[in-house]
């Protein structure tokens, strides 16, 4: 039997000025799930997402998210975003 697909939309190039405006947007035209890209500077020189912006977007938004660890010191990460779930 196969499993359904479910594609999320990624936050990576979202316009930080507007974040809360772009996923609202994203809400609107059905998207059902969203990939947050967490990224400390290790691995790639980017930082498009802190926890800071998870935490915002958990307490106002409804879409459930995963996310994508480009960091060096994972268990920290991965309690900070279970805290979210």
């Amino acid at each position: 039997m196969a499993r359904p697909v479910r594609i999320a939309s990624s936050l990576i190039c979202t316009d930080q000025c507007r974040f809360g405006d772009e996923v609202k947007s994203l809400d609107k035209l059905g998207v059902g799930y969203l990939h947050i890209d967490l990224i400390d500077g290790h691995f790639s020189p980017g930082l498009p997402l802190g926890l800071e912006a998870v935490k915002q977007l958990c307490r106002e938004n409804r879409l459930p998210f995963d996310a994508h660890l480009m960091v060096r010191n994972n268990a920290f990460f991965i309690r900070e975003v279970a805290k979210r779930k």
